[in-house]
């Protein structure tokens, strides 16, 4: 027996922002972070996977940053990712 689950699509009002890896000012942000749930604002020591959008602006880039969970990326267009001082190449898709 399949079960058809809900879509549910995320308001403009309800999108949470600030979070400590967006950058610029209130008129541009060049990295913003978009979340309807904060880790933090459910676990302080979140472990858990909590989905969101980040969108980074061309030349621009996230703060170096790490997380006690996994992380999925999708890319819409190309970059690159570090991890333990290693550059890694990505690519759309």
């Amino acid at each position: 027996m399949s079960m058809i689950m809900p879509k549910y699509v995320v308001k403009p009002e309800e999108v949470l922002g600030g979070a400590p890896m967006e950058r610029g000012t209130e008129d541009y942000r060049p990295v913003r972070d978009l979340k309807v749930i904060y880790p933090e604002t459910i676990d302080p020591d979140p472990r858990s996977l909590i989905p969101g959008v980040v969108k980074v602006d061309p030349s621009h880039h996230t703060p170096l940053h790490r997380h006690r969970c996994e992380e999925v990326y999708y890319i819409l267009g190309w970059g690159s990712r570090q991890k333990e001082g290693e550059k890694y190449p990505v690519k759309k898709g």
